[in-house]
């Protein structure tokens, strides 16, 4: 059985919705009279970040329209257009309608632009609006039976238009008086008994020719342009593209690709809590053996494209799934270095101080699947056990460096500003920017009676990792020495526990 992935773009006006009758419902009673094989549908909401988690997820996929415009940039547009890119180089059918059609448009290079028009949207108040640019009455394929058929042949779950049976065509009013008599329109659904007009018939060749086929529907008053091309200097000559030339020396290329790009990002840790910080950017591809080299003004554009710089470790895979695509790389990657400020409270008083943590997301994209990954840097404290079994009188301490990785198996329950604090628990005491006496007391006593090698709080780390699910990670601790020239470390792995 055929399976269509719907991917749902937002809801239709509220006594729809309340009816049951939303995109999804809509879209399949649309396309059943047309249907020739057995098919099933899977919805997905991709306002609310829910996408197929992978392209063959689905035989084709389906993408509605929406309220929203896509010159927004909203967080889920850029990830749903990164994989309507990825579904097309997987020769995965697509067709999109009206907002579809334009998120389709700009995922295969097309050029999505506003010309000032407004509409009203389906709620009634007026906002900023996208629409096609051809009027319904140049446009012989939007009669309401054609686009069913279209999006069913298209899906691959429907006849090819070309060979549908002749079905007489209802008159249609004309706009304007003298505009012509009632009767069939020139371009009619079925048997035209006139060719269609060129530019239609340019847009059904490209239709049918592309990986994903796009459906136009006029939307209010508005009009907007969709040029599929890659660039606005469409006149000029062609530069030579250097990088994408071949080259003999038969010597692949693991990693090529731009370090320390600074960039905005607002991190969405798991519950969805933002870290707004700089980051240090690292993006890359593998350069098979038989091309030149990578197009690395494209990673640094793909980066300055997240929208306010909002960015998660799923969002990392997406694009890094992207990006792989784009390039027709076998591999490509991304690493994104931030300090995180998190609120921490003296541990007597409460006064209010932030710490900060060093934090870094990556992932990584091949023909077997994606790896992300997550690691933080706690600064903690560790009290030297024999220097508090030996000593008559106190005992020697200092300031620790505890380095976690790990492999992330669900990016949307690893929470890393809770694993930080968790490991805060395997040392001594950890640090704290705001300390009265009471609190000093309080973290001098508390180091005091959990002293610390750099041994004994990787195991502890270990045991806290395993404990939690964890089945790959990497840990170190590095102790800044207090009384000696040079620092103690220790580490541990899960590969090297047998």
């Amino acid at each position: 059985m055929m399976k269509i992935g719907l991917l749902i773009c937002g809801k239709l006006p509220n006594p729809m919705e309340r009816a049951g009758r939303g995109y999804a419902r809509v879209i399949q009673e649309w396309l059943d009279p047309y249907l020739t094989s057995s098919v099933s549908f899977k919805t997905y909401r991709v306002y609310e970040g829910k996408l197929p988690p992978k392209t063959d997820s689905c035989d084709s996929y389906f993408v509605s329209g929406s309220r929203d415009s896509l010159l927004d940039n909203e967080p889920w547009m850029l990830k749903l257009t990164d994989f309507l890119l990825v579904a097309a180089k997987a020769q995965i059918p697509c067709f999109g309608l009206c907002f579809g059609h334009q998120v389709l448009a700009k995922a295969l290079g097309g050029n999505v632009k506003q010309l000032g028009a407004r509409r009203q949207d389906l709620e009634g108040g007026p906002r900023r609006g996208l629409a096609a640019r051809v009027r319904q009455e140049d446009e012989p394929d939007l009669h309401p039976q054609r686009p069913g058929q279209q999006a069913a042949a298209a899906l691959g779950a429907g006849r090819d238009l070309r060979v549908l049976p002749q079905r007489p065509v209802p008159p249609r009013r004309p706009r304007h008086r003298h505009a012509g008599a009632p009767g069939v329109h020139p371009g009619a659904v079925r048997g035209d008994p006139q060719p269609p007009r060129p530019a239609v018939q340019q847009g059904r060749d490209q239709g049918r020719a592309g990986l994903a086929r796009h459906a136009l529907q006029r939307e209010g008053n508005g009009q907007v342009v969709h040029e599929l091309r890659r660039s606005p200097c469409v006149n000029a000559p062609a530069l030579a593209d250097v990088q994408a030339g071949a080259d003999a020396r038969g010597v692949a290329v693991a990693r090529a690709g731009i370090a320390g790009l600074a960039a905005p990002v607002a991190f969405a840790d798991a519950g969805g809590e933002l870290h707004q910080c700089l980051a240090q950017v690292t993006a890359w591809v593998a350069v098979p053996a038989a091309k030149r080299g990578a197009h690395m003004s494209r990673l640094a554009e793909a980066v300055g494209a997240w929208k306010d710089g909002e960015i998660s470790l799923a969002a990392l895979g997406a694009w890094a799934a992207a990006r792989r695509a784009e390039q027709d790389s076998p591999a490509a990657g991304v690493e994104v270095a931030m300090t995180w400020l998190l609120a921490r409270p003296a541990p007597a008083s409460g006064r209010p101080s932030w710490l900060d943590y060093q934090v870094v997301a990556a992932a990584t994209s091949t023909a077997d699947g994606e790896e992300l990954t997550a690691a933080v840097e706690v600064p903690v404290t560790t009290l030297c056990p024999c220097s508090k079994e030996v000593a008559a009188a106190g005992a020697h301490s200092q300031r620790s460096l505890l380095r976690a990785k790990i492999a992330v198996a669900d990016a949307a329950a690893c929470g890393i500003a809770a694993l930080a604090g968790q490991l805060e628990g395997c040392a001594s005491a950890r640090l704290d920017a705001v300390l009265k006496r009471d609190d000093e007391k309080a973290v001098t006593e508390g180091a005091y009676a959990r002293p610390r090698f750099a041994e004994d709080v990787v195991r502890e780390a270990a045991l806290l990792l395993t404990e939690a699910g964890h089945a790959r990670w990497k840990l170190r601790v590095r102790n800044l020495e207090s009384i000696h020239n040079h620092d103690a470390f220790a580490e541990a792995s899960s590969e090297a526990q047998g």
